[in-house]
């Protein structure tokens, strides 16, 4: 039995490239998915408009076809042997006839992942180990299921052929790169044995290409530099990578949603590196770690067909060389600075306000976040010891928050529902004005910003605002009008801070600071000071919807259907609809009645809509 390469060279082979027009092959294959218990084959009756099926393979007309292909791309149309001028198509119901050739039976054949795709959709097959009749085949979506693979041979299949077998050292298919677009850097090994590939700048040797290896329980990722050895986990260290035989160690899952390489003998843990740096120009070895509740930036790989390229260094976003500012971190509330001790394992506190190293802070945008580091040890950083501890220290991954600039929270990288604040002052009632030298914390603020959790960043010396009550002397009318409100410039409005209003489409909240949401907006709004509403209304006359949950349409009306989040949303004023089926915060709400999963992706599976599903963004059980 040939080889597919050889198939797949033979149907290459006979195109002219001087148009863009389907040319036959003039051979016909069976088409096999090898994957199943006993090898299947593509099935037709011949009937027009008949449903095609998976049956054992054999000889006849039935179980042949001939392959259609263009010079310019991967789409290919099928045709059978029975009837050469009707193609594979698919009908309502997502399956598969035998129909005319058409734009419906242009399929797609991805030479890497072994998909055949119509429609978005890949071919799979249902009721595998239904013994009451052959399974039938159907298109769903293309996600890693043994079931979507398929092979093409121009002699008939049969046991005799096995993907298992691993003695041939020229594997089959192309070589590709395993890139980490989260670091720009490639998966790279010299190609000896025991050595620890590593994350490096992309090449274009040998030691940067890899064979990807379907085997009937999983894939092998074989050196080019060495195709006789594979990526494999250690036998006496399960959290080692190494390069060795290629053996039920080797056998690996490559999820191409989550971009996740998982070890088949150590399920729920991914190639990575949990300890990975920043600096892009240091080796780093991967190991396998645990990726069951969440697949994090350094175990995504994307399989690449050539040498990936660097992303361009111009933007304004990701910059390669890092921007620091000093600044004071000032909770206006209660008049405090957040005071960061030079000592390592030190707590912070909120304390006065001084004009020392102590009170300052060294704040660098990273690409993954920000680092705020104590002016007066600037090796010591603002971290998480846990997910309520705050401390200084080390400037890891740990050390890295988010801080939103409308709200002004100080947020976790990694428990993005949670602030830095003073929970037990915050729980107790306490009123945050008398506060001195009280320890910071992290504490929930997915439902309600609490004002000890509102961080104000300022490059100059923050002053108090200082409130006074004029008492005069009127001689003669009083009215009930009232004063005429001033636009604030320090976040401050109200009554009690000299009749100040908010910039247009914010509220002033009963506790006198301005801003958007449910806090400002809601209960005890002072509705002369800025906008009060009961968040039905948005755009640049309301501001921002206060459900956060939901869009803001053209019109102005907050809502989660198709007309507020699609055509024309107004996404400064609330959530709009992501593209490409992404969503959370950098995307955007899923379209429909989706789910968007804790990666960021969506869909309608229990992956989806199940633990870590985003509520903010789309639908969950």
């Amino acid at each position: 039995m040939l080889s597919e390469l050889f198939i797949i060279i033979n149907i290459i082979s006979s195109i002219i490239a001087s148009s863009g027009n389907f040319i036959d092959s003039k051979k016909p294959i069976w088409i096999y998915n090898e994957q199943t218990k006993n090898p299947l084959c593509l099935y037709t009756s011949g009937f027009y408009d008949g449903i095609i099926s998976c049956e054992e393979c054999g000889n006849s007309d039935n179980y042949k076809w001939y392959l259609s292909t263009t010079a310019d791309d991967n789409s290919i149309q099928i045709t059978s042997a029975l009837d050469t001028s009707s193609c594979i198509s698919y009908n309502d119901n997502n399956e598969l006839i035998l129909s005319d050739c058409s734009d419906e039976s242009v399929l797609y054949y991805d030479d890497i992942f072994k998909n055949l795709e119509i429609s978005d959709k890949c071919i799979g097959i249902i009721d595998e180990n239904n013994s009451d009749s052959y399974p039938y085949i159907n298109l769903e979506n293309c996600e890693t299921n043994s079931n979507i693979l398929w092979d093409f041979s121009d002699v008939i299949p049969s046991k005799a052929v096995t993907p298992t077998k691993t003695t041939t050292s020229t594997p089959t298919a192309s070589s590709v790169w395993l890139y980490n677009e989260n670091t720009e850097l490639c998966l790279h090994v010299f190609g000896y044995e025991s050595n620890i590939p590593t994350y490096e700048e992309c090449g274009n040797t040998d030691d940067f290409k890899w064979y990807y290896v379907k085997v009937k329980e999983g894939s092998f990722f074989k050196s080019k530099d060495n195709p006789e050895l594979c990526l494999r986990v250690d036998d006496e260290d399960e959290s080692k990578i190494i390069m060795g035989n290629c053996d039920a160690n080797a056998i690996f899952l490559y999820n191409n949603i989550y971009k996740s390489i998982e070890s088949k003998k150590c399920p729920d843990n991914c190639i990575g590196n949990p300890n990975f740096s920043s600096v892009k120009n240091v080796k780093n070895k991967v190991s396998l770690y645990d990726c069951n509740n969440e697949v994090r930036d350094d175990q995504m790989w994307t399989i690449k067909k050539s040498l990936p390229k660097l992303k361009p260094t111009t933007t304004t976003i990701y910059k390669p060389t890092q921007t620091s500012t000093v600044a004071w971190i000032y909770n206006e509330s209660s008049n405090s600075c957040l005071y960061g001790p030079d000592y390592e394992n030190g707590i912070p506190t909120y304390s006065e306000c001084r004009n020392l190293d102590d009170y300052k802070w060294i704040i660098t945008k990273k690409k993954e976040g920000y680092y705020f580091k104590s002016k007066s040890n600037s090796e010591l950083c603002l971290k998480m010891a846990d997910e309520n501890k705050i401390i200084m220290g080390k400037c890891d991954n740990n050390a890295l928050f988010n801080y939103n600039n409308n709200y002004k929270t100080i947020m976790s990288k990694y428990y993005n529902d949670r602030c830095v604040g003073y929970e037990k002052l915050h729980s107790y009632g306490v009123a945050l004005y008398s506060v001195t030298k009280k320890s910071v914390t992290l504490y929930d603020c997915s439902e309600e910003v609490n004002d000890d959790q509102m961080w104000k960043l300022t490059t100059s010396f923050p002053r108090k605002i200082v409130t006074t009550t004029r008492t005069t002397t009127t001689t003669t009318t009083t009215t009930t009008k009232s004063p005429s409100p001033t636009i604030n410039t320090s976040y401050r409005c109200g009554k009690e801070f000299n009749n100040k209003s908010c910039s247009k489409g914010e509220c002033c909240s009963k506790y006198g600071y301005c801003g958007t949401g449910s806090n400002y907006c809601g209960t005890g709004c002072q509705a002369s000071y800025g906008r009060c509403n009961d968040g039905g209304r948005c755009g640049a006359d309301y501001g921002k919807c206060l459900n956060d949950k939901q869009c803001c349409s053209q019109f102005g009306y907050c809502d989660i259907s198709d007309a507020h989040c699609g055509l024309k949303c107004q996404s400064d004023f609330g959530l709009c609809y992501g593209s490409d089926d992404r969503c959370g915060e950098q995307y955007g709400r899923c379209k429909g009645k989706k789910c968007c999963s804790k990666w960021g992706y969506c869909g309608t599976s229990s992956k989806h809509c199940g633990t870590g599903c985003q509520p903010k963004y789309g639908l969950c059980q």
